[in-house]
């Protein structure tokens, strides 16, 4: 089986991949999922990896590695020599030269960016979007065999942390699907925001990409909070969870056959 591990700028995400599928009738499995703290020390990592991943180490013959947070690569990658003898493929600029969708800036772009563009080109070849809802909300667009360019917009966690963290009288509030527009208190107000604000700015987004490019393209969403906002756009937009470390895993095998 394959492990994909994916470091990204909230989480470090351990799935393992099985062509066969699990008991829950999905290829993927998610093993580990913890906190990204680059002060951890290296035995700290390895303590959690070893935790969630060590039971599975004897079905494991390939690890590939996906990273927006370099700080970490070192240490994940020792990590994966040592817990189960696999030099993990490293996700880069040097996997993409073969792909068939041209790359801007390689150097530069978000592994995990490239991730959901080669899983969204290999799905819709004719163009598509991905809105990645993470730390920061993504929007990936393909079109005549090349990303197109990225729209950054700060996640829905990150927009609330800021509100908590920017006044006096806000606090960090549990993020729940409102029912009315019109808060009746100080956390149905947040709720209501966040979900219709964002709401109205990926239909706007989206609509306006459409534009741009001419074309009413596919679209696709994923990144965790990507499944509760998505009945309050009008946008039809399709979910999966596991977009990313799909796209990585493909970015591997295209590499490698």
């Amino acid at each position: 089986m394959i492990l994909v591990i994916d470091i990204g700028n909230s989480n470090v995400v351990g799935c393992l991949y099985n062509k066969e599928k699990f008991d829950n009738d999905s290829n993927w499995l998610e093993l580990m999922r913890v906190k990204t703290d680059i002060t951890k020390h290296y035995f700290h990592w390895l303590f959690d990896v070893n935790y969630y991943i060590s039971e599975q180490s004897d079905n494991i013959d390939t690890i590939i590695l996906c990273s927006v947070v370099p700080e970490l690569n070192e240490n994940i990658i020792r990590i994966c020599k040592e817990l189960f003898n696999i030099t993990p493929f490293f996700v880069d600029y040097r996997a993409y030269k073969n792909l068939p969708i041209k790359i801007p800036q390689p150097r530069i772009i978000g592994a995990d960016l490239v991730g959901n563009a080669f899983a969204g080109y290999n799905r819709s070849p004719g163009g598509c979007i991905i809105a990645d809802f993470g730390t920061v909300l993504t929007f990936t667009t393909i079109h005549n065999n090349e990303i197109k360019g990225v729209t950054f917009v700060p996640g829905l966690r990150t927009a609330m942390r800021s509100l908590s963290d920017k006044t006096a009288q806000l606090p960090m509030i549990n993020m729940e699907a409102p029912k009315h527009v019109i808060g009746k208190n100080t956390a149905e107000a947040i709720n209501s925001g966040i979900f219709f604000g964002y709401s109205g700015l990926v239909d706007r987004i989206i609509e306006r990409i459409f534009e741009e490019e001419k074309n009413e393209l596919k679209v696709y969403s994923t990144g965790g909070l990507g499944g509760i906002l998505l009945p309050y756009c009008k946008t039809k937009i399709e979910f999966d969870l596991h977009f990313t470390v799909d796209g990585i895993r493909q970015i591997y095998e295209y590499n490698v056959k």
